[in-house]
């Protein structure tokens, strides 16, 4: 009878620390629950591929190799990140950032002969998806005795893609050195006929990957780089074809000739932008960007983020 009781009184030990063991992984593994959110801020530059600079190739810039480093501009930017599980979070982010482009920079001769430049501002508001390929593994909440825990990983890597709304506002600057809004103006003739005004807000699609270093149990620094495929052309104000300056001038009112110089900077040295026939009707637009690709830009950030921690409410109940 002593036997079985002391058989009897080992297997309730036994069961209950098995009770208790699973008990607290289920609670370290459900850990990351009450550290689903993150708030974050960072810095970074910005790169434009569109129409205007690039390399010295005739054809549009829509490449690595296009890339102008002189006209990188700056990027600030606030997220806020939610893990819907340990490997995945959903990310809203709002940025604000410069963009330029000057054929000055540009190696091909017929751009720097064309002479345009623009720089706007961007506002962004995106919605993000992340995927955690690499997650760096932390020591566990309960140190079970005998526990050496898993290698530690250096850093957590993360790819990301989602859907974003941007307003932009491409400025020109005109031969005393200021710089004015260009759609207002319809550089490519919209204001006298020519189409419509495009639109200042358009959408993107940011894609990229990225990286995150844990600093201590909440802070954490990370580097970025994305890539923002937009849907339109009219980033830097070029897309099409020339118009016929007269017409352009006629359209703007007492704004007619900062509008002309805009749209056509070098036409006064024989640059030229349409071909007219013996009777003076139009035999030719001549081409000012190419409509056949949408514009591009690339933020790459360095961020702090905080993870917002809740506290435990109860220990594991059995």
């Amino acid at each position: 009878m002593l036997h079985l009781l002391t058989i009897g009184s080992f297997m309730i030990r036994y069961c209950f620390m098995t009770v208790l063991f699973f008990s607290f992984l289920t609670a370290n593994s459900q850990a990351w629950k009450r550290e689903r959110m993150e708030v974050g801020g960072g810095i970074g530059v910005t790169n434009f591929l569109g129409d205007l600079g690039g390399s010295s190739s005739d054809r549009g810039n829509y490449g690595p190799q296009d890339l102008n480093f002189s006209a990188s501009r700056y990027v600030v930017q606030g997220t806020f990140r939610y893990y819907l599980r340990p490997n995945m979070t959903a990310r809203a982010s709002l940025s604000y950032a410069k963009l330029a482009g000057d054929d000055a920079d540009s190696k091909n001769p017929t751009r720097k002969d064309r002479g345009l430049k623009f720089r706007a501002p961007i506002f962004e508001a995106s919605a993000i998806y992340e995927f955690y390929f690499l997650s760096e593994r932390t020591k566990g909440m309960y140190r079970l005795r005998g526990s050496k825990g898993l290698k530690k990983l250096k850093l957590d890597g993360y790819l990301f893609a989602g859907i974003g709304l941007f307003y932009f506002n491409p400025k020109g600057e005109a031969e005393d050195g200021k710089w004015h809004a260009l759609q207002p103006l319809g550089t490519e003739g919209q204001t006298a006929g020519n189409g419509s005004k495009y639109s200042r807000f358009e959408g993107c699609i940011p894609m990229g990957i990225g990286f995150k270093k844990k600093i201590d149990r909440q802070l954490s620094l990370g580097l970025e780089f994305g890539v923002r495929m937009t849907t339109t052309d009219y980033i830097d104000d070029v897309s099409n074809t020339y118009y016929e300056q007269d017409k352009i001038k006629a359209a703007n009112g007492d704004k007619g000739d900062l509008a002309a110089y805009l749209a056509n900077p070098n036409e006064n040295n024989g640059w030229p932008s349409v071909t007219y026939n013996q009777d003076g009707s139009v035999a030719e637009y001549q081409q000012r960007g190419d409509p056949k690709n949408n514009d591009t830009y690339m933020f790459a950030t360095l961020s702090v983020t905080y993870k917002i921690k809740r506290k435990r409410r109860s220990m594991p109940k059995f």
